[in-house]
C-alpha cells in the first residue's frame, strides 16, 4: 500500500511539473497551434473527399421496403448525417486530441477553440436531433434499414430524396 501510495504521488508529481513547464513554454504553445490547425486541415480535407464520394441513392435501394414519404425523410436525413459523421470521425478525433489541450492556453484560444468546435460539430448537433426522430421509426423498419450498405456511405441527401420520393409516387400509382 505504502508503494503505491509513493508511486501515485511520483506520478502525480511528474504530470503536474510536466504540465507547468510545457503550458509556459512559447515552443509547447507554438505546437499546440500547428497541432491544432493542422487538425482543421486535415478535417476540411477529409470532408471534401466525403462530399466527393458522395452519390445519388440508387432508386431501388428500397424497393423490398415499403416506406412513405415522411419516413423517408427521417431515415435519410438520420442516415446521411451519421454517415458523414463516421466518415470524418477520424480527423475530428485528431481535433480533439489537441483542441483541449490549446484551450488551457488562454481566453483567446479558449474562444477560438470555441468557435472551431462549435462548426465541427455542426453534423454531430443535426444527427442527434434527426435521431430523436429515427428512434420513433418502427424497430423492425429500423432492423431492415440498417442491413443496407449504400446508407452507411456519404450520399447527396436532396438529390437522393427527389429520386427515392418520385420512385414512392409513381410505385402508388
Amino acid at each position: 500500500m505504502n508503494k503505491f501510495i509513493n508511486f501515485t504521488i511520483f506520478i502525480s508529481l511528474f504530470l503536474f511539473s510536466f504540465y507547468a513547464n510545457s503550458e509556459s513554454s512559447p515552443e509547447y504553445q507554438k505546437l499546440l497551434l500547428e497541432k491544432y490547425y493542422s487538425s482543421i486541415d486535415r478535417y476540411q480535407k477529409q470532408e471534401k473527399n466525403c462530399k466527393d464520394i458522395s452519390k445519388v441513392l440508387p432508386r431501388e435501394i428500397f424497393s423490398k421496403i415499403k416506406i412513405n414519404s415522411s419516413d423517408l425523410s427521417v431515415v435519410l436525413g438520420y442516415h446521411f448525417y451519421k454517415s458523414f459523421f463516421e466518415c470524418t470521425a477520424t480527423s475530428r478525433s485528431e481535433y480533439f486530441l489537441v483542441a483541449p489541450l490549446l484551450a488551457l492556453e488562454s481566453k483567446k484560444a479558449r474562444e477560438m477553440v470555441a468557435t472551431s468546435t462549435e462548426l465541427l460539430m455542426f453534423d454531430h448537433k443535426a444527427l442527434i436531433q434527426v435521431e430523436m426522430d429515427y428512434s420513433m421509426l418502427d424497430a423492425r423498419l429500423r432492423n431492415k434499414l440498417s442491413t443496407i450498405q449504400k446508407l452507411k456511405s456519404p450520399f447527396l441527401l436532396l438529390e437522393s430524396f427527389e429520386l427515392l420520393e418520385a420512385e414512392n409516387k409513381s410505385n402508388d400509382k
